[in-house]
């Protein structure tokens, strides 16, 4: 990191109808010692790192070099090193600070909208766990940089971009912080791998999903477990959709009866598929195939 970047912006309605609204990025080096954090900062967003603060906005800061701590209300109190994001919420109280021995080199951005609002209802992100492990990435530097460019020039509906780029920063902070996580079990990704090979090479036989658990060699209630967490579906449920999937593509290229598709694949009976495809699809077999007939 060569100098420090700060930028705020003004936000507005149209923004926000956008679903995300992005109120300000930057980056800075604090070498060990120094005050935190820099008066270079806007006078709202200055704190006493021992009294700490509460923010009307959420905002992501990826440390990148040295170690510090972070506390939150909900969170509780950890130790950030090189490689961290963390995630700080609107009227969450919370406080942070690098070591004085080490400083440290951060990025930071500054959001909010009911795109991200929706997230955090959904339980993808909570106040209980602040902290994301993701390593020093230089994809997610880069993003940082293009959203301090970006703010910089301010250009015709530049929101637009930088929101593409929150949404950029927050999927892979969420996706490489899951997949570190399977890393320290690294039998657990390529069973997953091999089970959804091993499902998609039977899709057409008789197969069950202890079947499958006996050939990765573990339980059933492991397999279903571990699936499910890696996955977000149950292995019936994702067997159901790779058939599915299946008998699309067969009533589309295929002059084989709603009746010997059901079979081929082996649902119980055809009105049970029948059933099961209008779930995923939204229509019936009969439909989908008039309505993909060339």
């Amino acid at each position: 990191m060569q100098e420090t970047r700060i930028r705020y912006i003004t936000e507005n309605a149209r923004d926000l109808r956008w679903g995300l609204s992005v109120c300000g990025a930057g980056c800075q080096s604090v070498k060990p010692g120094e005050r935190y954090p820099p008066k270079r900062h806007d006078a709202s967003y200055l704190f006493n790192p021992k009294v700490g603060r509460t923010l009307s906005e959420y905002q992501l800061i990826y440390i990148v070099s040295g170690r510090g701590t972070l506390r939150t209300e909900h969170g509780g109190e950890h130790v950030v090193e090189a490689g961290t994001m963390f995630l700080l919420f609107p009227g969450e109280w919370h406080t942070y600070q690098p070591d004085v021995e080490t400083g440290w080199d951060e990025y930071w951005i500054g959001f909010n909208g009911p795109n991200i609002d929706s997230r955090v209802k959904a339980g993808f992100l909570t106040p209980e766990h602040p902290v994301y492990r993701v390593g020093i990435l230089q994809g997610a530097i880069a993003l940082f940089n293009d959203a301090i460019a970006t703010a910089a020039r301010q250009e015709a509906y530049f929101q637009l971009l930088l929101c593409g780029i929150v949404n950029h920063l927050l999927g892979l902070m969420f996706v490489t912080s899951v997949n570190m996580d399977y890393g320290h079990d690294s039998d657990i990704p390529e069973m997953i791998r091999r089970s959804r090979e091993f499902m998609q090479n039977n899709i057409e036989e008789p197969i069950q999903m202890p079947d499958v658990a006996r050939e990765m060699g573990v339980s059933y209630t492991t397999f279903r477990r571990l699936f499910k967490r890696y996955t977000g579906l149950a292995p019936s449920q994702y067997f159901t959709s790779l058939r599915i999937h299946r008998a699309k593509q067969l009533l589309h290229t295929t002059s084989s009866s709603i009746k010997e598709i059901a079979y081929r694949l082996q649902f119980e009976n055809p009105e049970y598929f029948a059933t099961l495809f209008k779930r995923h699809t939204g229509m019936r077999p009969s439909d989908f195939r008039q309505m993909n007939e060339v």
